[in-house]
């Protein structure tokens, strides 16, 4: 089995595919049954309402590293 990183053109989508191997995709899948959920339903709310709870998002894990990064 290839495990290599392909890319290519998805004339049915219009854009480019990342193709990546079974273990990165084992790798990055989300366990927690909760979040699983809650992201779920965010795919259902409007562009504007995702993009904000995705700034929320990012600004928390982004201040929580720093929190880390400059702790005693």
């Amino acid at each position: 089995m290839n495990d290599a990183t392909t890319t290519n053109l998805n004339p049915e989508r219009g854009c480019m595919c990342i193709e990546i191997s079974i273990q990165e995709k084992a790798s990055n899948t989300l366990l927690d049954a909760t979040l699983i959920k809650q992201f779920k339903e965010i795919e259902q709310l409007p562009d504007h309402e995702q993009n904000v709870i995705i700034e929320v998002v990012t600004a928390y894990i982004r201040d929580f590293k720093a929190k880390q990064n400059y702790s005693v």
